[in-house]
C-alpha cells in the first residue's frame, strides 16, 4: 500500500509504483511514467524530484494513491422548471470511489456530474483508505463566507464522506466544498480539491 518507512529497497518502490526489470532509479522521476507529479514522502521535506539526483530514500512512505487536481474539483448539477424543487449530492466513499445522485418534484429534474468516478486512485474493496487518509472539509455557500476545516464522518478516521444541497421553486444555489486529504499518521496535507453542487430551478 505504500512504500516501507525504514528499510527501503529498490524492490519495494517498484513493488509501490510499478516497473520493468532491471530496476532503475530513473524510472521513478515524479511525472514520469510510474511516479505520479507532486509525489512526496511523508517524512522527507521535499518532493520526489523530477530529474537530476534522487535516492531512495526519498521514496520512504510515498504511496502511488492519485487524488483530483488541486483547485481542480468534482462537480454535480441539477436543473427543474421554476415551479419545482431539486437536490443533489455527491458521496465519497471509503474506499475511494463517488457516487452522484440527486432528484426534485415534478419529474423533470436533469442531472448532470464530473467524469471523476474516484476522490482516490487506484479505488475499490482491496483498497482500505481508512486507515490512511483523513479528509477535512470547510463549505462556502454562495461564494460568500467561509467555514471552518472539519473532518468528514464516514469511516473508522473520517475518510469519504456525504455533500449534498437542496433548491426551492424559483431559485438557484450552489455550494462549494473545499477538501483536504490528510494523512492519518502526521496530519500532513496530501492533496486538495473541490466539491460542487449546482442547482438551479429558474
Amino acid at each position: 500500500m505504500a512504500v516501507p518507512i525504514t528499510n527501503v529497497g529498490m524492490d519495494s518502490i517498484q513493488t509501490e509504483f510499478g516497473g520493468t526489470n532491471p530496476i532503475s532509479m530513473d524510472e521513478y522521476y515524479a511525472g514520469g511514467a510510474n511516479v505520479p507529479s507532486g509525489t512526496q514522502s511523508p517524512v522527507d521535506p521535499s518532493p520526489v524530484p523530477t530529474s537530476g539526483a534522487i535516492t531512495i530514500g526519498e521514496f520512504r512512505g510515498c504511496s502511488k494513491v492519485t487524488f483530483p487536481p488541486n483547485g481542480g474539483g468534482i462537480s454535480t448539477t441539477a436543473s427543474n422548471s421554476p415551479g419545482f424543487t431539486t437536490n443533489v449530492f455527491a458521496n465519497l466513499h471509503a474506499d475511494g470511489t463517488i457516487t452522484y445522485g440527486g432528484g426534485g418534484t415534478g419529474g423533470g429534474t436533469i442531472i448532470t456530474h464530473s467524469t471523476y468516478t474516484s476522490w482516490a486512485t487506484p479505488s475499490g474493496g482491496a483498497n482500505d483508505y481508512s486507515s490512511i487518509y483523513t479528509l477535512y472539509v470547510t463549505s462556502v455557500v454562495h461564494a460568500g463566507g467561509g467555514g471552518s476545516w472539519n473532518p468528514t464522518t464516514t469511516g473508522p478516521n473520517g475518510p469519504g464522506g456525504t455533500f449534498s444541497g437542496t433548491c426551492g421553486p424559483g431559485q438557484s444555489n450552489t455550494v462549494d466544498y473545499t477538501v483536504e486529504v490528510r494523512k492519518v499518521s502526521d496530519s500532513s496535507v496530501v492533496a486538495n480539491f473541490t466539491v460542487s453542487l449546482n442547482m438551479d430551478n429558474t
